[in-house]
């Protein structure tokens, strides 16, 4: 019995061990020399939100979530192949990068300071303001796919983690 304890607790420990590890190599890399504003901007945003879910103790499947989110938008930010473009002018590879690492802050962000639920409207919506509108259109479709990968529904359904198994 002891046994099974002792390794269910080392388990538990190299888990938390490597995603500390992770994140904190994550943390550690350097923003690119010739940024965008608008890059910038994004990375400390990111960045910023994932310090404060970090320090949250003790984290819950919500923020461990969310964590999973926001590390994959700042890798998604890293590895981008022009540092200097923005959202608007970037090339059409990079276009589908900038719109994913945004819908995927926006859900993060909104989940956190609303009632732990969003939908697809919550986001285009917080997403769209200030662009034409051909360009609305265009981000409907990027913002569409976006939601339907990170969320796994359809458009028409609030999504909402839950935190118990009453939920």
């Amino acid at each position: 019995m002891t046994t099974t304890m002792t390794t269910m607790m080392t388990t538990m420990q190299l888990k938390t061990n490597t995603r500390n590890q992770r994140l904190n190599t994550l943390l550690a890399r350097p923003l690119p020399l010739c940024t965008s504003t608008e890059y910038k901007h994004e990375y400390y945003r990111l960045i910023w939100k994932l310090r404060e879910l970090i320090n949250c103790h003790p984290k819950d499947v919500r923020q461990l979530w969310m964590m999973n989110l926001l590390t994959d938008a700042l890798n998604e930010l890293l590895n981008m192949h022009d540092p200097t473009s923005t959202p608007t002018d970037s090339r059409k590879d990079d276009n589908r990068r900038w719109t994913d690492i945004m819908v995927r802050r926006t859900i993060v962000e909104q989940m956190w300071e609303e009632d732990e639920s969003i939908t697809f409207y919550d986001c285009y919506d917080a997403l769209r303001e200030g662009r034409s509108k051909a360009a609305q259109v265009r981000l409907y479709d990027q913002v569409r796919t976006c939601w339907e990968t990170v969320t796994g529904t359809d458009l028409g359904t609030e999504f909402r983690i839950a935190t118990s198994a009453a939920a």
